[in-house]
């Protein structure tokens, strides 16, 4: 009898474990669920912070390039104790022969204390500061460069432009320059995306601009001025050793690639050639 009352209690004692080890198992699973559907909130969350962060970054520096699209920075001009609008008109027009108001002049900072520090010019007016700079070529073989305000984004992509450009020109006789924000090889442009996407291969594997590239670089940049870098060194882009023309840009980089191997030029897009024209060609040529 008393061994049956054992049995008993060991038999409860075992349903009692078992029940407790059930409940123990949903009560983690429970809170496995509860802490994934938390992690996963939190990673939403965080892909969207990051969304939004790079979104403030692009619309900040679509800010900081309008903003200085009227500015230039002069180098290497010796100077008075005092930096005024007066001295900065006078020294325009004894340089650049180019007439300049000192109410053509909104401020001016001189980027650190030595004598020949760097002199930042704000202009009222875009078009004024675009003569200004379409007239720095005067300086060439002098101690004094003219440049565009560039922010560090548009410096960093600069700096990659011109590094591009030298390996492009070991590789081929074609005329090759900076326009912009693209290399401008013959008569066809790349930009900084599509070259580092083909870096290795040969230029004619590039992939070409969209038609609507195209068009968005046209309508971003309607006027051509200089590019040219806010630092000494880079202060004037060199094609030939002659500064390059180039169009103003306040958007970022395009970096959408086309499905099409061979580049297309801005000339032949303008004059109508069409890829449909040009794929159903090699179609063609490709049955025959």
């Amino acid at each position: 009898m008393s061994g049956d009352n054992s049995e008993n209690t060991l038999q409860k004692i075992l349903n009692e474990v078992i029940a407790s080890k059930n409940e123990l198992k949903t009560y983690i699973a429970a809170s496995e669920a509860k802490l994934m559907s938390e992690i996963q909130s939190l990673k939403s969350k965080i892909v969207n912070l990051e969304k939004e962060n790079s979104d403030l970054k692009i619309r900040l520096e679509k800010i900081d390039r309008n903003s200085n699209k009227k500015n230039i920075i002069i180098f290497g001009l010796e100077k008075p104790l005092e930096v005024s609008p007066a001295f900065i008109c006078e020294e325009i027009r004894r340089l650049l022969q180019e007439e300049l108001k000192e109410s053509d002049i909104s401020d001016l900072y001189q980027l650190g204390k030595k004598n020949n520090s760097p002199i930042k010019v704000e202009f009222i007016s875009y078009f004024k500061k675009k003569e200004v700079i379409s007239n720095a070529r005067k300086l060439k073989g002098s101690q004094i460069s003219i440049a565009n305000d560039l922010t560090p984004q548009q410096r960093e992509e600069v700096r990659k432009l011109k590094s591009f450009l030298r390996k492009i020109k070991d590789r081929t006789s074609k005329k090759a320059y900076i326009r912009g924000n693209r290399v401008i090889v013959g008569t066809k442009e790349y930009t900084l995306g599509q070259l580092e996407s083909s870096e290795g291969t040969t230029l004619g594997d590039t992939p070409h601009l969209e038609k609507e590239e195209i068009n968005a670089w046209n309508e971003d940049s309607s006027t051509e001025e200089e590019i040219s870098d806010s630092k000494s060194e880079d202060a004037v882009f060199v094609e030939n050793n002659k500064i390059a023309p180039q169009k103003s840009s306040e958007t970022l980089e395009i970096n959408k690639l086309s499905k099409y191997s061979n580049p297309i030029t801005h000339k032949q897009v303008t004059a109508g050639t069409t890829v449909t024209k040009r794929m159903k060609l090699r179609k063609d040529s490709a049955v025959n």
